[in-house]
């Protein structure tokens, strides 16, 4: 029983340096899959290559987009940590689940390549992206008041969570409305939400910074 309460303890007063590390290379191995799609045949005729341009284009295409997403999606994890001063179980479990759901979108992604044109392709990596978000802005939310430094304006919080929720909604709305509808139209929404994503990014920067100089100072 003592030492049950001890693990109990150890995770619940454990810092995150460790998490980050743990975050960093599962991004950094996720990043690299995404080429692992980009493929051409070898031995093709230079008719067959000719040819070939309809396939590996819409692959190309959706290497960047996925690419660029996930890259936004790490930039915003680097971001957020700043906010933590420590861990706990819960938030390590939600932190697993979401480090689960990086891992398909290079799975995502290359579907969403092979299928651009059925409503399959956009609705998968949607989909991925909508959990991905939603288990981030669930993490946030239930860490906010035992995780999160107090030197933290609520209002801060508030205004991330608020952005979350809208960035939930898009994407649920790409995954379940506009692929089965149009998928071609369904990636252009999922290029605004990635273009509305670094924009949030770009946007909450000078924040964080000053987030991050608060912290230091109090500690």
């Amino acid at each position: 029983m003592f030492g049950l309460r001890h693990r109990r303890l150890s995770v619940a007063v454990l810092g995150h340096a460790r998490q980050d590390a743990l975050v960093d290379g599962v991004y950094s191995v996720a990043l690299t899959l995404f080429v692992l799609d980009l493929k051409i045949p070898d031995g093709l005729s230079p008719e067959q290559l000719d040819a070939y341009w309809p396939v590996i284009l819409p692959k190309a295409l959706s290497f960047v987009l996925g690419f660029v997403m996930a890259a936004s999606a790490w930039i915003y994890v680097h971001q957020i940590s700043a906010l933590y001063t420590r861990t706990n179980l819960g938030h390590l479990v939600r932190t697993i689940a979401s480090l689960m759901l990086v891992c398909a979108l290079p799975f995502t992604t290359a579907a969403m390549g092979a299928y651009s044109s059925l409503p399959l392709g956009p609705m998968l990596f949607s989909g991925n992206v909508t959990v991905l978000v939603g288990v981030y802005t669930l993490d946030l939310v239930l860490s906010r008041k035992s995780l999160i430094s107090d030197a933290i304006s609520p209002s801060l919080i508030n205004q991330i969570i608020t952005a979350h929720i809208g960035a939930v909604c898009w994407a649920g709305f790409c995954c379940l409305y506009l692929s089965p509808l149009n998928p071609h139209l369904a990636i252009v929404g999922i290029v605004a939400y990635v273009a509305m994503h670094w924009i949030s990014i770009w946007w909450f920067e000078p924040q964080m910074h000053t987030v991050r100089a608060a912290i230091e100072e109090k500690e």
